[in-house]
């Protein structure tokens, strides 16, 4: 019976906030109808012209005292070994083979890819970093059979569309992590 009571109170005050406010939205400035009057400063859409040159001057100034200290750029190399999984990913959409999965090994300095064919061969791609002007040396075989003419061909194919990508993708500007 207390808690039936509470309730009734409760749903009555409740009522009766929403009966003192109401329970309609605020009304809009458009259907206010405020009316600007002729003393009242126009308001403005666009900057005029010499509005615009104090802007660009404030930013300009901003610029050169804030200059960037290490800008992003091309690699230094043609090559980044930061870019060569996205490169491998690339590489092999080229000869029609999927990454099935990445390992890292040696803290990084090799990676290893799992790969499948549109064939369904299995394949396996070693990427190892070099600390030489070339980045990274690759290793890679398709099938049960690496030595046949058609698995090497696809081998030659994705080592040549991987070379192909890590220079596109040296040719971006990036921050400079790393070479």
């Amino acid at each position: 019976m207390q808690g039936f009571r509470t309730f009734c109170r409760l749903a009555a005050a409740v009522g009766a906030a929403l009966a003192v406010s109401g329970c309609g939205q605020p009304q809009g400035p458009a259907a206010s109808r405020l009316e600007l009057t002729p003393e009242e400063p126009p308001q403005k859409a666009v900057l005029t012209e010499r509005e615009q040159g104090e802007v660009l001057a404030v930013m300009r100034a901003c610029v050169q005292e804030n200059e960037a200290i290490d800008p992003p750029r091309p690699a230094a190399l043609g090559k980044r070994w930061s870019d060569i999984e996205d490169a491998v990913y690339y590489a092999c959409e080229d000869v029609e083979a999927a990454v099935m999965g990445t390992t890292r090994r040696e803290d990084g300095r090799l990676l290893v890819f799992r790969l499948r064919t549109i064939e369904d061969w299995p394949g396996e791609l070693l990427v190892r970093r070099t600390d030489d002007v070339n980045v990274y040396h690759a290793e890679v075989w398709f099938g049960r059979f690496p030595d046949d003419p058609k698995h090497a061909a696809r081998r030659d194919a994705l080592i040549a569309a991987l070379e192909r990508n890590l220079c596109a993708f040296g040719l971006k500007r990036k921050f400079q992590a790393e070479p």
